[in-house]
């Protein structure tokens, strides 16, 4: 959570100004980059209100996909196995597939267009997908199963077209805190 972190002044480094707030990331990353301990303390407690409704929230997971792609593209660093393997190891199992993930499923979306067998199951997961994004911009309040399916859905194609976005190189000059309920 970005809202709880802390570390020495001496090893926190400057950030690209185009970056998209990654900082809850970067920051320690880099710190243990340097070689130098990131602890995580399992009994801190943050807690965040949610954003006042769910286009607000596509919003936030379009600016975090944004970042997260910034980082894919920009700090390859993290990929070097062999000069830190237990930080590769946690940047791509925790962070890279979680942020990929949903990009990969638009891809497929996108690739089985390209097939006349598999044409109409990409054709209807795409339109779902915008459906969804369009939906949004109606703040609806869904509760129950299909609420939070609708969620689930929505935010991983919001994060989804964030991560292609940044990984292309697009970059958010500034940003506003999402409005909280």
């Amino acid at each position: 959570n970005g809202a709880i972190y802390a570390a020495r002044r001496a090893l926190v480094l400057p950030l690209p100004e185009d970056t998209t707030s990654m900082d809850d990331f970067l920051i320690p990353v880099r710190v243990a980059r340097a070689g130098r301990r990131v602890v995580f303390a399992g009994d801190a407690v943050a807690r965040e209100d949610t954003a006042r409704d769910v286009a607000a929230e596509v919003s936030r997971r379009l600016r975090i996909g944004i970042g997260a792609g910034q980082v894919l593209r920009r700090e390859r660093w993290l990929y070097a196995a062999s000069a830190h393997p237990l930080l590769t190891l946690a940047y791509l199992s925790r962070k890279a597939a979680r942020w990929l993930a949903p990009v990969l499923a638009l891809g497929a979306a996108v690739s089985a267009l390209f097939s006349p067998a598999l044409r109409p199951f990409g054709a209807t997961a795409l339109c779902l997908a915008f459906l969804l994004l369009g939906i949004a911009l109606l703040k609806p309040r869904l509760g129950g199963a299909a609420g939070r399916l609708y969620y689930f859905g929505v935010l991983n194609v919001a994060l989804a077209l964030g991560v292609a976005a940044g990984l292309a190189g697009y970059a958010r000059p500034v940003w506003a805190r999402t409005a909280r309920s």
